[in-house]
């Protein structure tokens, strides 16, 4: 195999920059779990203010019940998926410095 082609099949399987990716990737997605969770927060702070308010008639405010039970269903779902993705960041994280140490030592 020529040389020029085995220097760029290492880059392409390059375990650090294949890990760089994936932190990336990992903490792009984790930024975006954090605007939606603040939104989904906002929202449901919304309703809540929505229900203390007294003059709906009892549909009104039987659909803002469910309106509010569904939101806050939402909120720990994504609550829920930004916990999962900041293990996640902080696992690759760990795994790239790891990596990085161990390319620096060689």
């Amino acid at each position: 195999m020529p040389e020029w082609l085995k220097r760029l099949f290492e880059k392409m399987v390059d375990p650090q920059q294949m890990l760089q990716r994936a932190y990336d990737t990992l903490q792009s997605e984790l930024l975006k779990v954090r605007q939606q969770y603040a939104q989904a927060m906002a929202a449901e702070a919304k309703l809540e203010k929505k229900l203390s308010d007294k003059r709906f008639t009892s549909e009104e405010a039987e659909r803002l019940e469910t309106e509010f039970i569904n939101q806050q269903a939402a909120t720990q779902a994504l609550k829920l998926r930004l916990e999962t993705l900041e293990a996640q960041v902080q696992k690759s994280y760990t795994k790239k410095t790891s990596l990085d140490s161990q390319a620096e030592s060689q």
